[in-house]
């Protein structure tokens, strides 16, 4: 049994019956006395039985009759008939097939496949050879999901933060049971504090990764609580604790390391103990300021990296992975200090297009004793609003007291500006 919820509109069961049949006189009368039951408790009901989950949907909605069966040697010509609708297909799909002639599941059957899925995509015609039993489909059920929580009541209230923390620790104990037998691992939580006159308290905690131990579990709870201290009313006591996951994923196995690292713990270990450290943080000072520096696809030195919330972090789309490979990250030397905003400089050069000889940042002169370059970057034309940027030519340099300092200048003498401009974007250490 797997509740219908592919369709719009009407609701809907799926039943697999096969070999039930003869237990009731045979398929037809056992839909018949389903609908019959149906009816007697004011359940109005369409039945389509068939040999394949495709046909027996489009039947029990599209079929003339109330109950309709077909057998495999007539599915063809019998969904043939049936409008586009019937293989399951959004609306706005239904419409621009009708616009073009294609109304029927019947004048999909000649369509040249390469063509028709490079303007439609695939899943009309896969809709078609599911109904007719060419490619299987798989109907998963809606298995019942464990409720992930559990309580503690006491007769007389806990009035001290202490008593509250302790019984909050047996609550996680509890939970990580609950959790793993699941195979799941919470991401967020709720805690809620049940007074003696009715009065509720939450207090929630959030993990940077599915986490079932309840150890850490605790931990984040009785640091939480710990800060609302002074701000949590007990009144006449907490009759109730009551803790849920609000949010949960699968939990990853890790497999551990036959060798350890020099910090003596096995590289699942210092991830564990990294994510330990991430979720008190950003219990502590909040999940939006626990950030990590994420690669970008861009050529732009600045724009390169971003930053963004651990919490939120492996959610990140593949559209932004870099667009350089690795080898050339590594390859490309790039200064340690990435000043926020480039700044300008005054140049003297002994050409337009050559290194500088010297320059002048922040009111002090440098000397250059030699250079390495120009690495040129260009304007990233793909991008709305940098189309025109000026080409970049980056310059490696170090002065004669051994300073290093990466600079560019912005403009192409000749082709881009008679006067191109200088400026100071990074120091090397």
């Amino acid at each position: 049994v797997d509740p219908d919820r592919r369709g719009p509109g009407l609701d809907g069961v799926w039943l697999d019956i096969t070999g039930c049949g003869h237990l009731l006189g045979g398929e037809m009368a056992l839909a018949q006395d389903i609908q019959n039951r149906l009816g007697a408790i004011g359940v109005s009901a369409r039945i389509g039985v068939g040999p394949t989950p495709g046909i027996a949907w489009a039947l029990a909605r599209f079929g003339r009759a109330s109950v309709e069966r077909v057998d495999q040697k007539d599915v063809r010509q019998r969904l043939g008939v049936l409008p586009l609708a019937a293989l399951r297909l959004v609306p706005d799909v239904v419409d621009s097939l009708a616009r073009l002639g294609w109304k029927q599941v019947r004048d999909l059957y000649p369509v040249p496949r390469a063509p028709f899925v490079a303007r439609f995509g695939r899943l009309p015609l896969v809709r078609v050879d599911q109904a007719l039993g060419r490619e299987a489909e798989a109907i998963s059920p809606d298995l019942p999901q464990t409720a992930l929580q559990v309580s503690l009541h006491f007769a007389e209230g806990l009035v001290r933060i202490e008593d509250i923390q302790t019984a909050t620790g047996r609550l996680c104990e509890g939970l990580a049971d609950l959790l793993v037998k699941e195979g799941q691992g919470a991401r967020a939580l709720l805690l809620q504090l049940h007074r003696s006159d009715g009065v509720v308290s939450d207090v929630e905690v959030g993990t940077s990764r599915p986490v079932g131990r309840a150890d850490h579990l605790a931990r984040l709870f009785h640091e939480k609580l710990d800060q609302l201290e002074g701000g949590l009313d007990t009144g006449y006591g907490i009759e109730v604790l009551r803790l849920f996951v609000t949010q949960h994923a699968p939990a990853s196995v890790a497999q551990g390391d036959l060798h350890t690292q020099h910090g003596g713990g096995s590289l699942v270990q210092v991830q564990e103990q990294l994510g330990d450290l991430v979720d008190r943080l950003g219990n502590r000072i909040g999940a939006e300021r626990v950030q990590r520096i994420l690669p970008h696809a861009s050529y732009l030195p600045e724009e390169a990296t971003r930053h963004e919330p651990v919490l939120t972090a492996h959610q990140t789309s593949k559209n932004n992975a870099p667009i350089w490979p690795l080898e050339l990250y590594q390859r490309a030397r790039r200064p340690l200090c990435l000043l926020p905003c480039a700044e300008p400089i005054e140049v003297v050069a002994e050409v337009p297009e050559g290194p500088p000889r010297q320059f002048r940042w922040r009111r002090v002169l440098y000397q250059v004793a030699r250079s390495q370059g120009p690495e040129r970057i260009g304007a990233e034309w793909w991008q709305r609003g940098k189309a025109r940027a000026p080409t970049r030519d980056y310059f490696q340099v170090e002065d004669v007291k051994g300073h290093r300092f990466w600079l560019y200048r912005a403009g192409l003498y000749g082709r881009e500006t008679t006067h191109p401009r200088w400026y100071v974007h990074g120091v090397f250490s």
